[in-house]
């Protein structure tokens, strides 16, 4: 006697009603036969061609398609040189950056988001939230945080392998100043930056 896939067991009779079929569906979602799932949802979506918990679930089974876009966020250089005149008057608060200028603040992200929302711009502002004083400063007096986001922008232009390159360079050099490493320890844990 042959032996039944879990495809077989589940898979109803033709005549069942699409409620069999959902069924069908959701147990091999359920066992994580992923392509059995997929297969009793293409069969499904021919039978019931009208239902739409059956076409949602073809649907959501479909080839997934994805593309490279060729949008590229603005240099916003010109924006970070007047947020930096401006940093001791936002310190605390939430700002919206343009290409050129710093657009918008507010005290609360939602605040400064319904401040942004209607605006008409070529590009979404970026949004930061200004410290209320940073805790590493370079000796531009820039914070740390916005130079290493810098750093990584210009990075990620690189081919991958230059990019290696330069994360085990960074790592180097922080692994050789164990004092450096503690600090940034200590503050990743004082800011429950964990995610990071």
């Amino acid at each position: 006697m042959p032996i039944r896939t879990d495809l077989e067991r589940v898979r109803p009779a033709a005549a069942a009603g699409p409620e069999a079929w959902m069924e069908a569906i959701r147990t091999l979602v359920g066992k994580q036969d992923l392509k059995g799932a997929k297969q009793i949802a293409d069969e499904a979506a021919a039978l019931f061609p009208d239902h739409p918990e059956i076409q949602k679930a073809h649907h959501v089974f479909r080839p997934y398609k994805s593309s490279l876009s060729s949008v590229r966020e603005p240099d916003r250089s010109r924006a970070f040189a007047r947020l930096k005149e401006l940093a001791p008057e936002l310190r605390g608060r939430w700002v919206a950056l343009s290409e050129d200028d710093v657009v918008a603040s507010a005290e609360n992200l939602k605040e400064l988001l319904v401040i942004v929302q209607p605006m008409k711009v070529e590009f979404r502002p970026l949004v930061e939230f200004i410290e209320e004083a940073p805790e590493f400063q370079s000796g531009a007096e820039v914070p740390m945080t916005r130079l290493l986001e810098e750093a990584v922008e210009k990075a990620r232009e690189l081919p991958p392998a230059e990019q290696d390159a330069i994360a085990a360079i960074i790592l180097e050099e922080i692994a050789g100043k164990p004092d450096l490493w503690a600090v940034i320890q200590k503050s990743r844990s004082e800011n429950d930056l964990s995610d990071i």
